[in-house]
């Protein structure tokens, strides 16, 4: 999603604080961490108070401890009750530097969640220009989401009449059945799954409402990638009431399989079928079909494998998934990431979520846990990274360009070691060489486009994909 639309401009009056005071505040919380019993407790000791203030208020409800604590950090003045006064000079003392609030809140796609927080205590103890934007953002948000869901509605209704099964299984779809809107959760595109028997159908019926690919792809090409990937990514022009919030036209990613072939998960439409039901709440969208919980789950750890976990909003997921399927089977759960060789995943994910948002695990799911060592490994790592206070104190000292110049750029190619690291997240040793085979050798469509082979030629890309590869790291 475009930046614009998950946090309102900041301005530099918001001066930094000292450097030297945040760092000896972290640093003193972090020892106090062993005194705590919440899951959660010893990662948020480690955490800055802006980041700290981000993972509290990055979820839907807020009680007890967790609401003080938010309050108290609002106040910014008062000591914490049961927290030791530490300095003169002591951290508490130093207001909240909101322009860093909002960039993680952009970065990790939580603003309307903690937004939402703040609007309940009647904007008490924030700038009025912070106010004053994140209202803004509400509007935008609604709108935005609106057009989403109208747009998923229309897409769908237009696929089911000619007769293609699909099931939308993020995007608009998510949000109202995670959070019940659009609002507070955002979505930047429609995520499809059909058969891959529809897949063209699907295609065709798409292009009639005016979804083309992102790139030009041939025949010849489109029939290459439909063979060595798992979605077609589209795009439409906006209708003019939609063009400034979707700026580079609608998007629907049209899957056949959940991810490319070089992960070892095998989860179609076909395996999910049996456990669609409709979706329930309020709008337009209730009763079009979404996945079980079950399957929602196995979906979204491998999303969040995929992309490490960068996003706090990923694991609001999940912690947000587990709340409301209170009876969820977790020996079914354990059995499915068993025989579809993503323990390691389900093992990342458990332990993040539970270590980085506080979700109490079943007793059996822990001692399950205790038994994948290179998952909790994994997790410390990326649990570390996840709202890193290095990324905070250099942004920090460099003002807030640097902030808006952090923003991801998803045409940049991943930074070096990420499919390393993503490669740990594989079960079977056999399965990550062919992870490491099909990124050396397979092109995306963006780059497929760039070179049209003869036909029965496509096995060029052998030599050719590793040296575009090699291009871009060094451009």
């Amino acid at each position: 999603m475009n930046a614009r639309f998950d946090a309102p401009s900041t301005t530099s009056q918001w001066e930094n604080p000292p450097l030297l005071q945040r760092e000896g505040d972290r640093r003193a919380r972090a020892q106090t961490a062993s005194e705590e019993h919440s899951p959660d407790e010893p990662f948020r000791r480690t955490l800055s108070p802006e980041a700290e203030f981000v993972l509290i208020g990055a979820r839907i409800r807020l009680e007890g401890e967790l609401a003080r604590r938010f309050d108290h950090l609002l106040q910014r003045g008062q000591p914490y009750p049961g927290e030791r006064r530490r300095s003169a000079t002591h951290q508490n003392a130093v207001p909240l530097n909101w322009a860093l609030i909002l960039f993680l809140c952009t970065q990790h796609r939580v603003t309307g969640l903690v937004a939402r927080h703040l609007s309940k205590r009647g904007w008490r103890n924030v700038p009025p220009e912070i106010a004053s934007g994140l209202n803004r953002y509400f509007g935008e948000m609604a709108l935005h989401s609106a057009i989403l869901s109208a747009e998923l509605l229309h897409v769908s209704n237009h696929l089911q009449k000619a007769g293609v099964p699909m099931v939308s299984f993020k995007g608009p779809t998510l949000a109202i059945g995670l959070y019940g809107n659009g609002v507070v959760r955002p979505s930047a595109d429609i995520d499809l799954l059909v058969p891959r028997a529809h897949v063209q159908r699907a295609h065709a019926l798409l292009r009639e409402l005016g979804y083309a690919h992102e790139v030009d792809l041939s025949p010849s090409q489109e029939r290459q990638h439909l063979r060595v990937d798992s979605v077609f990514n589209l795009l439409r022009v906006s209708p003019p009431e939609a063009a400034d919030l979707f700026p580079y036209g609608l998007a629907v990613e049209l899957h056949w399989a959940i991810t490319s072939p070089c992960l070892p998960f095998d989860f179609t439409y076909e395996s999910v079928e049996k456990g669609l039901h409709p979706l329930e709440g309020r709008g337009e969208l209730k009763g079009q079909p979404a996945l079980s919980a079950h399957d929602l789950l196995l979906v979204l750890v491998v999303h969040g494998a995929k992309h490490l976990w960068e996003r706090l909003l990923w694991l609001c997921d999940i912690a947000q998934l587990l709340e409301r399927n209170p009876d969820l089977d977790w020996h079914a759960v354990l059995k499915s990431a068993h025989e579809r060789e993503i323990e390691r995943m389900m093992a990342l994910c458990l332990s993040l979520v539970r270590d980085v948002m506080g979700v109490t695990l079943p007793r059996f799911v822990e001692e399950w846990l205790s038994t994948q060592p290179q998952a909790l490994r994994l997790a410390s790592r990326l649990r570390n990274a996840l709202l890193s206070h290095e990324l905070e104190e250099a942004l920090l000292a460099s003002g807030l360009e640097a902030m808006a110049a952090a923003q991801d750029d998803e045409d940049d190619p991943p930074p070096a070691g990420t499919n390393r690291l993503l490669a740990q997240t594989i079960d079977r040793p056999i399965k990550r060489l062919g992870f490491f085979w099909h990124v050396a050798t397979t092109p995306s469509a963006r780059e497929r486009a760039t070179v049209t082979l003869p036909p029965g030629l496509d096995g060029l890309w052998l030599v050719l994909q590793p040296l575009h590869a090699l291009k871009k790291r060094l451009s």
